[in-house]
């Protein structure tokens, strides 16, 4: 019996930053969860899965040249009723590219927040391709998914 599920991912941008910093965080792509051929994982990195495409512009800092980005731990946001999301393991990857493309942080698959800095002339704007992944070795319920992840600047 093959399981077919309704699956989303949604990447909620939130912007928590003092009074003096600030920037426009914009979301191009939203991601998309896959199911894996074991069904043990929703991911954006399994085959047909697409990865958020998040874009930070207008990055100020008053009088200091450099700021800081926060992307924060990723959770299950939602799941069908029966589905328990405490049990669920949820790593975010990234990578995040400055003007012209010039990498400037990334990180592999893991759980619990990153941040890193960039200087206002490379970050003019700032590209985070942000990939996750949820694990359950009990599969998954018929249904649709969210993952949460905040992405922040300061």
């Amino acid at each position: 019996m093959q399981l077919r599920l309704r699956l989303a991912a949604l990447l909620l941008i939130g912007l928590a930053s003092p009074a003096a910093a600030g920037c426009s965080i914009g979301l191009s792509t939203p991601g998309l969860l896959k199911l894996s051929s074991d069904s043990q994982r929703l991911g954006t990195d399994v085959a047909g899965g697409v990865a958020s495409l998040v874009t930070i512009s207008s990055i100020t800092n008053g009088l200091n040249p450099t700021s800081t980005i926060t992307i924060a731990s990723s959770s299950l946001n939602t799941a069908p009723p029966g589905f328990n999301i405490a049990s669920a393991d949820v790593e975010t990857a990234y990578a995040a590219t400055g003007l012209l493309g010039l990498p400037l942080h990334s990180r592999g698959f893991a759980t619990g927040s990153d941040s890193f800095s960039v200087t206002l002339v490379l970050g003019l704007v700032v590209t985070i391709v942000l990939d996750n992944h949820v694990d359950a070795t009990g599969g998954f319920r018929q249904g649709t998914y969210t993952s949460k992840t905040q992405v922040s600047c300061s």
